[in-house]
């Protein structure tokens, strides 16, 4: 019998409202569908037509301006078009997508902080920024336990490799978020802290017990579930003790395990169902149609990729919108299932907007600061006026500029680190991939980079951790260095010295 037929059958087997635009605005309304503003005009058009035509009920915004965000959600609703979910991925901010904001600490940075009432500001800030830009969901925060330094896609994306520091943090940041009139969702389930595997390029296969993941993985899971998160994303892993299937497309660990055995109530939603892990040899609709019988409620695809973005928006999507509306006629998905899902995203979408708290603008400086660590040797402070031997091994002109606040710097290159013993204070700054193979034990070592690379200095060599390449870190390290303030910062990973 062929797909027509069959069709038509099940038409007047079933009520015809209820296949019609009914039944597809349900199954429209769980996508979330990529925007990518700066592809131009054209694309965006198709995106409109693609929300319209197939009555999308979410977006996730891929780059661009501020401007250009507002514009297109205007531009929507202007159009006559019911509201959708805007979503963003801004774990540090908004400023991780939209190129005119400046962006926030990144996680691990903030492991370091011990002020949690810090880490709801953090979050209160980021809900500001996304609602200058219309954004109702934001992806995040990353609840990954990062127990694997070898991993490559979670690292500055985690709080750290301790559980119980992991869920505090995460929970002060969700808090915030909430209190700021956005919608943070939890990731990645059921725990990509573990693995050296990117899923963006391969799907991770994690070899451990339910038990040995209760202690380490599901810990800040569950602590937030008990906490009210509204959202929980589904990572592209393969846990062999729970389920044959990655997570996404498993109903033992949606269903099962995030459902019924952890109690969340709240909306699922993937990790970007177009990502290689679970690509495999399957076609997006097949992996649409398995996630959402597995139990995810929002089906995220995204991509920057000019050619990808448009043959999702033009084929893939409508052809995995297809699929499933076929899955209903033959009765792999019941209409009660999509009615169940649909409450969910719809209770998302009825959340009022909150009155916007107001805001520090220091507060990215007062979090570097709060963040910067000091480990190894004690120094003793340098002198005001005092002459500074600056090491380094590529240009660092922020570091150079906050340290004459305070005294004359002579510039060297990491080469000439044999010069270092006519110095008094010697300060070499150094990455992960520029380390000098000898520090002189008098210098004090700036590591604006991963913690992880104290594991190729010398315990004996003093060193002050500032995690990344911002200004503001820069800034913090030198007032440290002439005694204005300790650094109060703790690492947030555990690290063996030589």
């Amino acid at each position: 019998m062929s797909y027509r037929i069959f069709f038509l059958i099940a038409c007047l087997l079933k009520t015809c409202s209820s296949f019609s635009l009914g039944l597809e605005e349900k199954i429209g309304q769980l996508f979330v569908v990529p925007v990518c503003l700066e592809h131009g005009q054209e694309h965006l058009e198709k995106v409109k037509t693609l929300i319209k035509e197939k009555h999308i009920g979410g977006v996730i915004f891929m780059g661009g301006t501020t401007s250009q965000q507002r514009k297109f959600l205007q531009e929507v609703k202007d159009e006559g078009i019911p509201s959708i979910i805007s979503c963003i991925d801004g774990e540090w901010g908004t400023g991780m997508r939209m190129r005119d904001v400046a962006s926030l600490p990144k996680n691990l940075t903030l492991g370091a902080i011990g002020e949690m009432h810090l880490l709801k500001e953090f979050g209160r800030e980021v809900a500001s920024q996304c609602r200058a830009l219309g954004v109702l969901v934001n992806f995040s925060p990353v609840v990954d336990v990062n127990s694997n330094p070898k991993n490559p896609v979670i690292h500055w994306r985690s709080f750290g490799d301790d559980p119980e520091e992991v869920s505090r943090r995460a929970l002060a940041v969700m808090e915030g978020m909430m209190q700021g009139g956005v919608v943070p969702c939890a990731k990645h389930f059921p725990g990509h802290g573990d693995t050296a595997t990117d899923s963006h390029l391969s799907l991770p296969r994690i070899d451990k017990s339910l038990k040995e993941m209760q202690s380490v993985e599901l810990q800040p899971f569950k602590k937030l579930i008990k906490r009210g998160i509204p959202m929980v994303m589904i990572g592209h892993l393969l846990f062999p003790a729970l389920s044959e299937e990655p997570a996404s497309l498993s109903k033992e660990v949606i269903q099962g395990l995030l459902r019924e055995e952890l109690g969340f109530k709240g909306v699922v939603v993937t990790d970007a169902l177009n990502m290689q892990a679970v690509k495999n040899d399957r076609t997006l609709e097949e992996i649409c149609l398995k996630s959402l019988l597995a139990g995810a409620d929002l089906l995220l695809i995204s991509t920057t990729d000019f050619e990808e973005a448009n043959s999702l928006i033009e084929v893939e999507i409508p052809d995995a919108i297809e699929r499933i509306k076929k899955g209903w006629l033959l009765g792999e998905v019941s209409e009660g299932e999509l009615d169940e899902k649909l409450k969910r995203v719809t209770l998302l979408k009825q959340k009022r907007p909150l009155p916007l708290l107001p805001q520090r603008n220091d507060l990215k400086k007062r979090l570097y600061r709060q963040a910067l660590t000091h480990c190894g040797a004690p120094f003793h402070p340098i002198p005001n006026g005092a002459s500074i031997a600056l090491f380094q091994a590529t240009e660092n002109p922020d570091l150079k500029r906050a340290l004459r606040l305070y005294g004359s710097v002579a510039v060297f290159s990491l080469d000439e680190i044999s010069l270092a013993s006519e110095h008094e204070h010697v300060i070499v700054s150094v990455r992960k991939r520029d380390l000098p193979l000898e520090i002189p034990e008098h210098a004090i070592v700036t590591l604006f980079d991963t913690p992880y690379s104290l594991e190729m200095i010398p315990k004996n060599i003093s060193v002050l951790v500032g995690y990344e390449e911002a200004f503001e870190a820069k800034e913090a390290a030198a007032d440290a260095l002439f005694g204005k303030f300790t650094p109060p910062g703790k690492l947030p990973i555990q690290v063996s010295r030589k």
